[in-house]
């Protein structure tokens, strides 16, 4: 009889932990549209959904606006933002001296 309760304790105890593993993944995670997402790759989204929204937007006013126009207000926007999403050059290959 003791033996029985041993093993029911050590199954609580199996079960209490998998309760706090599940209760840290949902802290750990965000819902959104009925789906689960780790914060990290949702503000990733909206960063890149936001860059091209700008991206678009400023190619649509320099193409819309007279010739006579003040366009580098737009024209700044386009280069922060594709500086911001381009990588930066570099002379050397990483890949080639890490191996």
């Amino acid at each position: 009889m003791e033996m029985g309760k041993v093993q029911i304790e050590l199954k609580r105890t199996d079960i209490e932990a998998a309760k706090a593993k599940i209760e840290q993944a949902r802290a750990d995670s965000w819902s959104l549209c009925c789906s689960r997402s780790s914060p990290e790759a949702i503000k990733y989204f909206v960063h890149v959904a936001m860059a091209l929204i700008t991206i678009a937007f400023s190619i649509a006013m320099i193409i819309t606006l007279p010739d006579g126009s003040d366009k580098t207000v737009y024209w700044s926007s386009l280069s922060a933002t594709l500086g911001w999403i381009m990588p930066s050059p570099s002379l050397t290959n990483k890949e080639k001296f890490e191996s």
